[in-house]
């Protein structure tokens, strides 16, 4: 996974040279699964409209699992400004892969003091 490592930032990327958190997510998934999901990009206008993206994010949760923990593979669905609006690739069950405006991809601690408070939920695709 370290080749998605430090990918910038862009609104609706796809890869491979650039990314937005769904986009990285999706790559990540197809490469370690050989699963194509689906795209989401015509169903927001852009990532600062919250929410769209949180409204697509709980819709389409029905086609995932809940997990208790993380899990290579794991989508995580975070909370930004008390809305499920962004996503992060499980990595293994303490690591996450995401990216976001001004830092591109970043692996962090799931559980650093940023973003463990602000985990919505973990899903597995069915």
């Amino acid at each position: 996974m370290l080749e998605w490592w430090e990918r910038p930032y862009q609104d609706h990327g796809r890869g491979p040279a650039m990314f937005d958190c769904w986009g990285l997510y999706r790559e990540a998934f197809w490469r370690d699964f050989g699963i194509l999901l689906p795209d989401y990009g015509d169903c927001y206008h852009t990532a600062d409209d919250r929410a769209s993206v949180g409204e697509v994010l709980l819709r389409e949760l029905a086609h995932w699992t809940p997990l208790e923990s993380p899990q290579k593979g794991a989508l995580i669905v975070l909370n930004v400004a008390r809305r499920p609006f962004h996503c992060a690739y499980a990595l293994d069950a303490h690591q996450m892969l995401h990216t976001l405006p001004g830092s591109g991809s970043v692996i962090e601690p799931i559980c650093s003091p940023r973003w463990a408070r602000r985990i919505e939920g973990i899903y597995l695709w069915q």
